[in-house]
C-alpha cells in the first residue's frame, strides 16, 4: 500500500511546481548514480533551490552511504543551511 501511494504521488502534476514554491528552504539531494536527474537538477537550481549529491550512491543514498546522507541533513538544518 506504501509503494503505491509513494508511485501516485510521484506521478501527481504539480508536484515539482508545488516543490518549487515551498515557502521554506529547500536542499534537494541525490544520489551520484540515479540517472536522468540532470533536466531536474538545472531547473532546481535555476529556481535557486540548493543541490547536493551523494557521491558513490544511487537512489538509495541513505541505505548505501548513511554518513554522508546524515551530513547533508545535518547542514541543511543547521542555523546557517538551507
Amino acid at each position: 500500500r506504501c509503494s503505491a501511494e509513494l508511485a501516485r504521488t510521484s506521478d501527481t502534476p504539480g508536484l515539482l511546481d508545488r516543490f518549487l514554491n515551498l515557502p521554506i528552504p529547500r536542499t534537494y539531494v541525490y544520489g551520484e548514480h540515479t540517472p536522468g536527474l540532470e533536466p531536474l537538477i538545472d531547473t532546481l537550481r535555476r529556481h535557486g533551490i540548493r543541490t547536493r549529491m551523494i557521491r558513490g550512491a544511487g537512489h538509495s543514498m541513505m541505505v548505501e552511504r548513511p554518513d554522508a546522507f546524515a551530513e547533508v541533513l545535518r547542514e541543511h538544518l543547521s542555523p546557517k543551511g538551507g
